[in-house]
């Protein structure tokens, strides 16, 4: 029966088998394309704008729209609940507690991420239903498109402006960021050429001062790791890397990049820190509630009195990425307080479920690179963000609004 609702909506949408390629290069091009010509503060706006178009185009070349009974009764009622918590929270902080809130920022936002929940969710119902070898060729044509802006940087073809612009994209970390789940799914299923790609990423991280890029780049790389044997061939072969590339890598920046203490002069460790410093003088302040939703940077509540923040001061940098706490995680925290916790455990517990099932072979490929772009957030979560809306937390929506959990089933995410 399962098989048979299965076909029935691959045929439903079996002309738009071949159109991903172009949706998914707009979903990675647009919005750093946005930030490199209209300056924005962030990847908000190029964000919506894709899932503008995206559901314009999906509303009206669908014949039957997309399977909106699939999963409805538990979606629905998540979604809503979701942003009725976020609505909430938010007015109790500003009505109760009295708190100052910057009302615009958070209901043009709000709207914003209702947009992007529907725009994502039709996007991951079409994409679970694509063949392998659609699926595969996007991923390869993505992983290339980046190796360009990795080639373009060098030659100084760069859109943006930024301390270190590559290619379209603002900087190295966001290029990790947003890499990570096209290189977890090329080498979960071992597409042809994809130890080459792993070993070119990792030379640009350690020539480039890359660390977030190196450990996607590792964490990809234990999909290989299936015996004994494969792992002690890895730590070799990582080994032998490092050695080849030493003479290239800048190793005072690792080294100052590992250092997470306030005495470092690393303005990414600097900026990491002042995160979890925002996140639990918020949490302490607020007895565990938050400062609302999108009020990070915004809210006095804080008073950035931390010893990160100082440091970056004395470096003049303290409005380093103030609106996005330097990674996903402590904006969350600081956010939604207790909460975000909740949240960021639920996640946690999702993604181990998920690795330790991995020797569950999953035939359909659609579902493979979802559960990927749910493994791929980890990196925006706990290394490096750029706020809510970044096409990471896009493909993650897609994916935990069209993966089905099931706590009966061998595999917990089908």
């Amino acid at each position: 029966m399962k098989d048979i609702k299965l076909h029935t909506r691959c045929k439903l949408i079996d002309k738009y088998r071949k159109i991903p390629l172009l949706v998914f290069f707009l979903l990675f091009s647009i919005p750093p394309i946005f930030i490199g010509l209209f300056n924005s503060s962030s990847y908000a706006e190029g964000i919506i704008v894709f899932d503008l178009l995206f559901l314009v185009y999906a509303l009206s070349n669908l014949k039957r729209k997309i399977d909106l009974n699939y999963k409805k009764k538990y979606i629905g009622i998540a979604i809503i609940l979701i942003f009725s918590f976020i609505f909430c929270h938010s007015a109790y902080i500003m009505l109760v507690l009295d708190y100052p809130f910057n009302l615009t920022k958070f209901f043009v936002t709000y709207i914003g991420l209702i947009i992007t929940f529907l725009s994502a969710w039709f996007f991951g119902n079409i994409i679970i239903t694509q063949s392998e070898e659609s699926i595969n060729k996007i991923v390869l044509f993505l992983i290339f498109f980046f190796i360009l802006n990795i080639l373009f940087s060098y030659i100084g073809l760069n859109l943006g402006d930024g301390w270190s612009p590559v290619g379209l994209f603002q900087e190295p970390s966001h290029v990790a960021i947003f890499l990570a789940p096209l290189l977890i799914y090329s080498s979960r299923k071992k597409l042809k050429g994809n130890i080459v790609y792993l070993l070119v990423f990792l030379f640009w991280g350690a020539i480039g001062k890359n660390l977030t890029i190196i450990l996607v780049v590792v964490f990809s790389s234990l999909f290989y790791i299936v015996k004994l044997r494969d792992f002690i061939l890895s730590i070799v072969l990582f080994i032998f890397l490092g050695i080849l590339t030493l003479p290239f890598m800048d190793t005072e920046y690792f080294t100052s990049r590992i250092n997470l203490s306030s005495d470092t002069t690393s303005g990414s460790s600097l900026v990491f820190l002042k995160g979890w410093d925002n996140a639990i003088e918020s949490f302490t302040v607020t007895d565990g509630v938050g400062i609302g939703y999108q009020q990070l940077g915004y809210s006095s509540v804080l008073k950035n009195n931390g010893s990160a923040f100082q440091a970056l001061s004395i470096l003049n940098l303290e409005e380093l990425n103030k609106y996005d706490g330097g990674s996903v995680s402590p904006k969350i925290i600081a956010e939604f307080g207790v909460f975000g916790i909740f949240f960021i455990l639920l996640y946690v517990i999702g993604f181990i479920q998920l690795i330790l099932n991995l020797k569950n072979k999953e035939k359909r490929s659609g579902v493979v690179f979802l559960q990927c772009c749910y493994l791929g957030l980890f990196f925006e979560l706990f290394f490096r963000g750029a706020g809510y809306f970044t096409i990471g937390t896009f493909l993650f929506i897609a994916a935990v609004t069209n993966l089905k959990f099931s706590i009966n089933s061998s595999n917990k995410f089908k």
